[in-house]
């Protein structure tokens, strides 16, 4: 059948992005990248969906968030016997629509 097989096909690629998705989380709740000297997160993630993790954090850490965003998805996976580190990109703005995708933070 084949609306099986590609049901087949696609799962390992999805698995392997929500992996990936998962590895950031991580090191944005726990890496020392992300922590203030008194301990406090400074880029906060606030929800995961699908292939795609909103974060948060203040305006005049903006300049931090640019070194610790790419930091924390810089997470190689092995697929296929092959080590590769999943592209991402991120944007930044005080509402949704203004982070339309000129104010980047992060490109790998």
């Amino acid at each position: 059948d084949p609306a099986t097989l590609r049901e087949l096909l696609s799962s390992e690629p999805q698995a392997n992005t929500t992996h990936w998705i998962n590895l950031a989380l991580n090191r944005f709740l726990y890496d020392s990248i992300n922590r203030t000297s008194d301990d406090h997160i400074i880029v906060r993630p606030i929800i995961s969906v699908h292939d795609s993790l909103i974060t948060t954090f203040k305006e005049e850490h903006l300049d931090l968030a640019k070194t610790i965003i790419p930091e924390c998805f810089k997470n190689p996976i092995e697929i296929a016997g092959r080590r590769i580190v999943c592209p991402a990109a991120g944007f930044a703005g005080r509402t949704w629509s203004e982070a339309d995708g000129t104010n980047p933070v992060c490109k790998i």
